[in-house]
């Protein structure tokens, strides 16, 4: 039905074959299937197809869910976070943890320098050290919701002293979340499953 769907709209369309060929070759060229990638699928092989395939026209790849899920993954990309925090060991920590995520990230040690790097370049989320000078992590939140970062996942990096009072500060929702230090993989971990999320929510 997808090939079908998508033959409709002159899409071209990639199938996804087990290892003998002979078995789906030809129910996939029957269904109109522009292409074949046999299994097993290599980030590589699957992106060199996609991208001779879109050189020709729209691309449809029919696969079973948990692939397509991984498929998203690779064409979309390492989710980019943004750290500010003045202490570099912090952003030495964030960034060890986050490389394991398989995440990329990028650092800056003043909030000042915080704007201009989300202008210039597009990240997935932000982690800012909530009571970094002026501006505050709270400034940014702040001027982030009022404009294009809606949606974006918002962090803010604290001691767990102030944790206590974050609920309370963050009535507005200026902030998707927060981290303790010291930090922790499973709790940076569900922060960045967040950004799924947040691709999916319509903007406001």
């Amino acid at each position: 039905r997808a090939c079908e769907a998508a033959s409709a709209h002159s899409a071209v369309i990639l199938g996804i074959i087990g290892p003998n060929p002979s078995d789906d070759e030809p129910k996939f060229k029957e269904a109109g299937v522009s292409d074949l990638i046999c299994k097993p699928v290599s980030k590589d092989k699957l992106a060199a197809k996609i991208a001779e395939a879109l050189s020709r026209g729209k691309t449809t790849v029919c696969e079973s869910p948990p692939a397509a899920e991984k498929r998203e993954e690779v064409v979309r990309g390492k989710p980019k976070v943004l750290v500010v925090d003045r202490d570099i060991g912090q952003r030495k920590v964030l960034k060890a943890i986050l490389s394991r995520l398989d995440c990329e990230m990028a650092e800056l040690s003043k909030s000042s320098d915080c704007l201009d790097k989300l202008q210039a370049e597009k990240f997935d989320m932000l982690m800012i050290t909530s009571d970094m000078p002026s501006p505050s992590g709270w400034d940014i939140a702040r001027e982030l919701r009022q404009g294009r970062s809606s949606t974006m996942p918002i962090v803010a990096l604290m001691s767990a002293e102030q944790a206590k009072e974050f609920e309370e500060k963050n009535k507005d929702k200026l902030f998707s979340g927060f981290a303790c230090k010291p930090y922790d993989k499973g709790a940076i971990e569900a922060l960045v499953q967040t950004i799924n999320k947040s691709d999916k929510q319509p903007p406001s």
